[in-house]
């Protein structure tokens, strides 16, 4: 074989070699697969969605305007969250009679609370009386109604807790399609201190310019009547008179074994009649549930699904 013969084999065989290596790779002991180990499962993939889903608020519920017969409140978005609910130990205020049985109920609980809906203020004279005009709701004047204070913007009062849950709010839910009630026990203090863990939702020590209170004790004027709404600044979530100015009614009665009548039934945040001690955030009281009181008025809630 000629010397360019035999450059062309080796030239030949060496082409041969480098096209098996590109075909099969040039390890010659590959290792295999890797195997899952048996008893768990693998993360399913997905491809990520389109657009940025994660906006802050983006599935948030929002504040809204309910009209009634002319008549504007504002409900506003409260969001969920845990807080501890109730009077703690170092709470010297807190009394016995907030408490139906001091020995079985506790008297501080960590709460957790699903988002809702609360008014803005306590319901006024002048949405309840669309529902007195409409004839849905009993006339109150036999049982003092205003007490010569005034009505409009100022909290209804002398209506009992019947009143409201048997006369007013079916109204109302007639009229707007929705599903309006008053807030639970834990709704309302969750709401009330705003995320804050003080004997008022402004701090630990009463202020004549934060509330409207002190009658009995004679403070901050003394004087004998309700404010209209809004007349003190709001807490942290924007509600108005959360202490002070009228006890607010809540859902829940007064004790557990009772629940099937609720006979009587929890306020809370005091009213102008009251000393400090029962404007706290934590501070409970109650009256029967046909009990029509000067100090005690109501404010509305709902889900977040209006």
């Amino acid at each position: 074989m000629t010397r360019p013969q035999k450059a062309f084999v080796l030239l030949a065989a060496a082409a041969f070699v480098a096209l098996l290596a590109l075909t099969y790779g040039f390890e010659s002991n590959p290792e295999p697969p890797a195997q899952e180990p048996e008893g768990t499962t693998s993360p399913a993939k997905s491809n990520p969605p389109e657009g940025n889903t994660n906006q802050p608020g983006s599935s948030r519920p929002t504040d809204y305007v309910e009209t009634v017969h002319g008549v504007s409140f504002t409900m506003k978005a409260i969001p969920g969250g845990t807080f501890l609910m109730g009077c703690g130990l170092e709470d010297e205020p807190c009394a016995d009679d907030e408490w139906a049985d001091r020995a079985a109920q506790q008297r501080q609980t960590t709460a957790n609370v699903a988002p809702f809906y609360l008014a803005e203020t306590e319901a006024t004279w002048e949405l309840y009386q669309t529902c007195i005009d409409a004839g849905a709701c009993p006339d109150n004047d036999a049982d003092g109604g205003d007490n010569g204070w005034g009505k409009g913007q100022r909290p209804v009062i002398e209506v009992s807790r019947d009143d409201v849950v048997n006369q007013f709010l079916p109204w109302l839910n007639q009229l707007t399609g929705r599903d309006y009630r008053l807030p639970s026990e834990m709704e309302w203090e969750y709401a009330a201190r705003a995320g804050t863990t003080s004997r008022f939702s402004w701090g630990e020590t009463a202020d004549c310019s934060q509330a409207r209170y002190g009658y009995v004790s004679g403070e901050c004027g003394g004087r004998a009547s309700t404010d209209p709404v809004m007349s003190f600044p709001p807490n942290g979530f924007g509600l108005y008179d959360m202490h002070g100015n009228v006890w607010e009614m809540v859902q829940d009665c007064w004790t557990e074994d009772d629940e099937a009548t609720c006979v009587e039934f929890v306020l809370r945040g005091g009213s102008w009649l009251n000393a400090p001690v029962n404007l706290r955030s934590a501070a409970r009281f109650h009256h029967d549930r046909s009990y029509r009181e000067s100090g005690d008025g109501f404010r509305l809630a709902h889900d977040t699904t209006p």
